[in-house]
């Protein structure tokens, strides 16, 4: 689901593919948020486009 991920001084970046805008977008994941937290942001980002379709 996040691919690319590298630890960073403030967080984790990486990036994932959004279905609402139909490419990979890159992501950050604060330093201490838990990273099943992240996946779940970007699952729900991806539900928005059978919302809005």
């Amino acid at each position: 689901m996040i691919g690319n991920m590298t630890e960073t001084e403030y967080g984790i970046e990486g990036t994932t593919y959004c279905s609402l805008f139909n490419k990979q977008i890159r992501v950050w994941i604060a330093d201490g948020v838990d990273l099943e937290y992240g996946h779940f942001c970007v699952e729900a980002l991806n539900h928005l486009h059978y919302i809005m379709n």
